[in-house]
């Protein structure tokens, strides 16, 4: 590949890219990961006290045990969809620092082929100051 600073922007719009796309796929798996937690927060049981004497006709009736049923397998679904997310986010982290490497790398290339092209100009202007 060239050292012309030039030749390296195209690198360095790929890395570019490259890195946010993968911060954006990070950014989606967290707000993705935010409403498991929701979610899981929302199946907290009901406020109501089942020791009291007078029970309404839905707790005689057994929803409040239904719903607790219902509520340990949707718990159970949504840590079960929870632990998967996080596989996911482990790669797609490292998706992330190698993009984000990749893209560092591609700065400090063109700054260094910067640096040498200004040096050659000036060896080439002390070489032949009339050009």
């Amino acid at each position: 590949m060239s050292r012309d600073p030039r030749s390296l922007q195209a690198l360095a719009r790929v890395t570019e890219a490259t890195y946010q796309t993968a911060a954006a796929a990070m950014a989606a798996l967290a707000a993705e990961e935010a409403a498991i937690r929701r979610a899981l927060d929302a199946l907290s049981p009901p406020s109501h006290d089942l020791t009291s004497v007078d029970l309404d006709p839905a707790a005689r009736a057994g929803a409040h045990l239904k719903w607790q049923l219902w509520a340990a397998a949707r718990r159970e679904a949504l840590l079960a969809e929870l632990a998967r997310l996080r596989v996911r986010q482990e790669a797609a982290r490292d998706v992330l620092a190698r993009a984000f490497g990749r893209n560092m790398v591609a700065g400090r290339l063109i700054e260094r082929a910067k640096a040498e092209h200004a040096r050659q100009a000036a060896r080439a202007a002390v070489r032949d100051p009339d050009a």
